[in-house]
């Protein structure tokens, strides 16, 4: 019973992280998932799907904000840390350029969702589309993170280096984020 309740917060935590780095918030659920993958693989995918969830309704609600009022939706995206008028116009580029496919850009390419997501109306993307290719772009990045810490570690503990993984995830991500902020 225990373990039900942790592995339901633990999914909680991932589907109201990936609802809220889709909006407003400007920390990637990849942090979290990487964590719940560190030692056993299956709740760090198990999460990615809440995660995916989350991503997903707070990408569709800004995909409406940016249909009823682009300009003050690009106006609040453009209030998060790293994000900026140029960074929402080479969004607005891929867009025209790609359309929806654009989307991939975002999940691998360092310009958050949310940023994409409050154009891509405007930029005559359907809705439909946009719900396909956020599903496909967004749980393919969240598994692949998922993998790469999850594989990435026990590479390393195979070597026969000791430590908590907990160490060696907050080294990445802290790093991430700082070249990310010094950079974008």
């Amino acid at each position: 019973m225990r373990q039900q309740a942790q592995t339901s917060g633990r999914n909680r935590i991932a589907l109201l992280w990936g609802f809220a780095e889709a909006t407003l918030f400007f920390i990637v659920p990849d942090v979290w998932l990487s964590y719940l993958a560190r030692r056993d693989l299956k709740p760090g995918l198990l999460a990615c799907v809440y995660a995916l969830i989350g991503a997903i309704s707070g990408g569709l609600m800004m995909y409406y904000w940016g249909y009823e009022n682009q300009a003050a939706a690009v106006t609040a995206v453009t209030k998060v840390p790293a994000i900026d008028s140029s960074m929402v116009g080479t969004a607005s580029g891929h867009i025209d350029r790609e359309g929806v496919f654009a989307l991939f850009r975002g999940a691998y390419g360092g310009i958050p969702y949310k940023v994409y997501a409050v154009q891509s109306y405007g930029n005559e993307i359907g809705t439909f589309p946009f719900l396909i290719v956020s599903v496909l772009s967004r749980l393919s990045r969240f598994v692949i993170v998922a993998c790469l810490f999850h594989f990435g570690l026990k590479f390393v503990a195979r070597m026969g280096i000791k430590w908590n993984p907990v160490i060696p995830l907050a080294v990445v991500w802290v790093l991430f984020y700082s070249f990310y902020f010094m950079v974008i």
